[in-house]
């Protein structure tokens, strides 16, 4: 008896060949790699470099703030607009704000209000960054979307 499943020739590369995916990968990975190691870093150089415990925590008030403040608005930018986009342009935001306290700290200007404001401007990116992730559609199917939404789907049949 002959299947009635028709074989495919080719079958389609998987992600190890796919560069886009190679390339979202790997940026994903320095970017998480760099957000997990910053705010693990900032205070020990802060308290190394000032020797002020206070500093160290206005900077975490600071960060804090910053992101309770923005929440509200970067939620709302998540739902109303491109999600790829908005991690896109939030990631490429923390980059150039790393680079610029990178060069500001090799260049000797890396004093205190320095590294506040680029720790609060790190925040605000990372702060559009979150929402537009947590409500990327990942493995989400047609039958389901309501699900994932919290709204109730209509009973089949």
């Amino acid at each position: 008896m002959a299947s009635s499943i028709p074989v495919q020739p080719h079958p389609a590369p998987g992600l190890r060949r796919n560069r886009a995916f190679l390339t979202a990968l790997g940026g994903t990975a320095v970017a998480q790699l760099g957000t997990s190691l910053y705010p693990m870093i900032l205070p020990v150089w802060v308290m190394q470099t000032t020797g002020s415990a206070a500093r160290v925590a206005a900077l975490s008030s600071l960060g804090t703030t910053v992101r309770l403040l923005a929440a509200p608005l970067a939620g709302t930018v998540a739902d109303r607009s491109d999600r790829r986009a908005v991690m896109a342009l939030a990631n490429l935001a923390r980059a150039a704000i790393v680079a610029l306290l990178a060069l500001a700290l090799a260049s000797g200007h890396g004093q205190f209000w320095v590294l506040a404001i680029g720790s609060a401007a790190l925040v605000l990116a990372g702060a559009f960054f979150s929402p537009a992730c947590a409500g990327a559609p990942g493995g989400r199917t047609p039958a389901r979307v309501g699900e994932n939404h919290g709204t109730p789907r209509k009973p089949q049949g």
